[in-house]
């Protein structure tokens, strides 16, 4: 019965070491569990705070990208004020200079109704005079025959200037027409000798690469020793021809720049953009003086007065010349064309603005007419292609024309036609 007892105790013993046997791999197992939760939970931990600190370092970046565009939005608000007075003071301008010329107008008005009243006085004085002296009555016959010639060529200027395609009609109106515009631009009736050619050297003695892309014009200084280039690259450079080297660059054109001018007193150098717009530069600065904008389209070429070193004449793809004041920085006349314009001069005393068309013709307009809408004294076709360039020689009466038909030409005022031709052979002309 012992035996059996402690048997039974055996067996329960060994039971229950089974079953705490069993108890601790259970726990066991439950430890790896909670352990591998626990790395679970440290690994969640560490990305979270890891995408917080991220989120911290966006939301400061955010903050520090809202006070630049704040600080940016400042600078803009600042400019447009700055545009907007000084746009304000541009038109404050433009309104004084309408008045100014309104002022002009109706003063010459004034002044026209006096001398014609001065004239009526001086005419009925001298008839009265001529009918009181038998002995002064050939003298006043010449005279009344001189103011009738007078009157006639009045006529004449008035007729051409109203309609300038009279002339190439024919008969006696062209006659008139071509006399009243030797009288309107001052022109001498005497013959003048052609121009003596002189013969160019058979290579260059220099190559410089002035412009990426192409040179699209240059222009010399006078008097002086600089030229002025412009090109495809947006810029217009300057160059010393004596010691044949780089001297400025001028930059400020969003587009290419199709020609270049120098002011008649040197201080400034124009350049006109494909980017409708004109820069004015200081040539001793550099800096920008003037933003001329008017053109509609691309600005194709420009001219400054030889004279008057305030005045620039420009024409653009959008079929109007603009005559602009330097000093203030606006255009004070606009010429619509009917035909494109490709070159533009102006006189050498400044009162007449030359201008070549696409399709060869060549155009004369007096700057001197302040009507609205002018059309030009002369219109004449010479070449049969486009006309690339228009340079004035050292005759006053004399033009130099380049076109696409490969022809140079000089072209007389008293003739309104050429003189001389010169056929080239090259692709391009341009002369200066």
């Amino acid at each position: 019965r012992q035996i059996d007892s402690l048997k039974q105790a055996q067996e329960e013993a060994a039971e229950s070491a089974e079953l705490t046997a069993a108890e601790i791999s259970g726990l066991k197992t439950r430890l790896a569990e909670l352990s591998k939760q626990l790395d679970e939970e440290k690994q969640a931990r560490a990305l979270a705070a890891a995408e917080a600190e991220a989120r911290v370092a966006a939301k400061a970046a955010a903050e520090a990208e809202a006070g630049r565009l704040k600080a940016d939005n400042q600078a803009l608000d600042v400019t447009i004020k700055h545009m907007m007075a000084k746009e304000a003071e541009r038109l404050e301008q433009i309104n004084r200079m309408h008045e100014e010329m309104m002022e002009n107008a109706k003063r010459q008005q004034v002044e026209a109704g006096a001398a014609s009243q001065l004239l009526g006085l001086l005419t009925r004085r001298r008839s009265s005079a001529a009918a009181s002296t038998s002995g002064e009555a050939s003298a006043a016959n010449s005279r009344r025959s001189s103011q009738n010639d007078t009157l006639l060529q009045t006529a004449t200027s008035a007729a051409s200037t109203a309609s300038p395609s009279a002339a190439a009609a024919g008969g006696n109106h062209g006659q008139l027409m071509w006399a009243s515009l030797k009288q309107k631009m001052g022109l001498p009736d005497a013959f003048v000798e052609p121009l003596q050619e002189r013969e160019l050297p058979s290579a260059p003695t220099k190559r410089i690469q002035a412009h990426t892309g192409g040179c699209c014009s240059l222009a010399f200084q006078r008097p002086g020793h600089l030229v002025a280039t412009c090109g495809l690259d947006k810029t217009v450079q300057t160059w010393d021809l004596n010691l044949s080297m780089h001297v400025s660059t001028y930059h400020g054109l969003l587009g290419s720049v199709n020609d270049v001018s120098f002011t008649s007193d040197s201080r400034h150098v124009v350049g006109a953009g494909s980017d409708k717009r004109l820069l004015v530069w200081n040539t001793a600065t550099g800096q920008v003086v003037h933003t001329l904008t008017g053109h509609s389209n691309g600005v194709s070429c420009v001219s400054c007065s030889p004279l008057d070193e305030q005045m620039a004449a420009s024409a653009g793809e959008d079929r109007c010349l603009k005559v602009w004041d330097l000093a203030r920085g606006y255009s004070t006349r606009s010429l619509p064309c009917t035909k494109m314009p490709t070159a533009l001069c102006l006189s050498p005393d400044g009162s007449t603005l030359i201008t070549g068309h696409l399709d060869g013709t060549l155009c004369l307009w007096d700057l001197r007419q302040n009507r609205a809408g002018s059309q030009p004294l002369a219109e004449v076709r010479d070449h049969s292609q486009a006309i690339l360039c228009l340079s004035p020689t050292s005759h006053s009466d004399r033009l130099l024309t380049a076109s696409k038909d490969h022809q140079l030409r000089v072209w007389d005022f008293r003739q309104l036609g050429a003189v001389q031709v010169t056929v080239c052979r090259h692709d391009s002309l341009m002369v200066r």
